[in-house]
């Protein structure tokens, strides 16, 4: 069943792709008619380019166990009948994971080893040298193969505290961390990997959606490029919160270092509503516990109230899964995907259309100037060629008349020359 959300994601992608279609008929047309120079044809190359690779990037944030790979699991992979991404009780997902479509490329799992953190090259960089990724094809016709490629998100190994310290994923005041645990014998337990790449053919991803995936405090403290870089990148970040607790103080931490002052759009979501479904109590109290929560967070986190909204993610995936329409609307993730659908995507392309206008505006208005004064130098000399013609019409007459007096006077001389 298509969801709302596809269809607003599918109407973006045509509008984007007729924008596209457009500035090439553009190009075409000042070289069809020389107005085409190598400035011009750089920027709207750029241009087209640009709405070629042009993507929605949702980054969901939050601390571990607050649902935010169960949510993912929820919109894109519940069609597997199964939860693929790892996601338990406890620490799950233990590197960022960006997920996407590249149609280029066949569908795949890419690991980025955690050995790479002692090398200064960045994770932006190291995308352009597969040989320093981990790569397993995604079979996506396989349950059990998806499933078991999925599951490697959440490999972990035991190393010493000084190789751990070597790849910076200690931290002296608080030992025990999201993604760091300390063992006995002087030895910790770390991530395998230090990123994540899923290139994955659903539907939303085919239309532009990248998401991106984290872990945990621990895994925006201990990767600067993720905080620099890519989530004030993104479009919209997802704020994971568990109904249960509210905001705590690490959720705090994460929202006024990482999310408050980086990104402009921000949705707080308290997920685990269905702890709230208590058999003792009504339908009524219920609500009212669940509304009294949702204000205290967005009063907490100063974000306007439409901007906090509840749900439950396993919930959500259970009943797709099962295809419980009762059970998906009780969950609330339809208003979670409808908030996406219409507030989200419509920004972004307020965002796309503006920056198309800023860079050619001024290109075409030296074409419509361009073009209003050759049709203004078309209409003067079609003027004067109207003048001209009323004069040769008048010459016309004029001659036409003596070739008939010059008619009837050879005709005069000839009746005397016969007689």
């Amino acid at each position: 069943m298509t969801t709302e959300l596809e269809t607003q994601i599918a109407k973006y992608q045509k509008w984007r792709e007729n924008l596209r279609v457009t500035l090439e008929a553009y190009q075409a047309w000042l070289e069809g008619h020389g107005h085409a120079d190598i400035q011009r044809s750089l920027r709207i190359y750029d241009l087209v380019e640009s709405l070629k690779s042009d993507r929605v990037i949702l980054a969901f944030l939050g601390e571990f166990s607050r649902g935010k790979t169960e949510l993912i699991n929820a919109i894109f992979f519940s069609g597997y009948k199964q939860r693929l991404l790892p996601s338990d009780i406890g620490r799950t997902t233990m590197c960022p994971t960006e997920i996407f479509h590249d149609p280029s490329d066949e569908p795949y799992v890419r690991l980025l080893p955690i050995e790479t953190r002692k090398s200064e090259e960045s994770i932006g960089s190291l995308k352009d040298k597969p040989v320093e990724w981990v790569t397993i094809k995604l079979e996506v016709d396989s349950q059990e193969e998806m499933a078991k490629a999925m599951a490697s998100l959440a490999e972990v190994k035991v190393v010493d505290v000084d190789e751990a310290d070597k790849l910076n994923l200690l931290n002296d005041s608080e030992f025990v961390t999201t993604t760091v645990i300390k063992q006995s014998s002087g030895k910790v337990e770390i991530p395998c990997w230090r990123h994540a790449l899923i290139n994955f053919p659903h539907p939303l991803l085919k239309n532009g959606i990248v998401i991106l995936d984290t872990p945990g405090l621990n895994a925006l403290g201990t990767e600067p490029e993720l905080t620099l870089s890519m989530i004030p990148s993104a479009h919209a970040v997802m704020f994971l919160l568990g109904l249960d607790s509210g905001v705590t103080k690490s959720d705090l931490e994460i929202w006024q270092q990482y999310i408050r002052d980086s990104v402009s759009r921000r949705i707080a979501v308290l997920n685990k509503v269905d702890l709230a479904w208590d058999e003792l109590k009504d339908d009524a109290e219920i609500n009212a516990s669940v509304e009294r929560q949702l204000d205290e967070t967005a009063t907490t986190l100063e974000l306007s109230r439409e901007h906090v909204i509840a749900l439950s993610a396993q919930k959500a995936l259970v009943a797709r899964i099962r295809g419980d329409t009762a059970l998906l609307a009780k969950s609330g993730i339809e208003t979670f995907e409808r908030m996406i659908a219409d507030e989200i995507i419509p920004a972004k392309q307020q965002i796309l259309r503006a920056a198309v206008a800023r860079e050619i505006g001024g290109m075409l208005e030296s074409s419509m100037a361009s073009v209003r004064s050759q049709f203004e130098a078309t209409t003067n000399e079609l003027k004067s060629m109207s003048t001209l013609g009323d004069k040769n019409r008048d010459l016309a007459k004029k001659l036409l008349a003596k070739f008939e007096e010059d008619k009837a006077r050879y005709g005069r001389h000839m009746e005397s020359f016969n007689t």
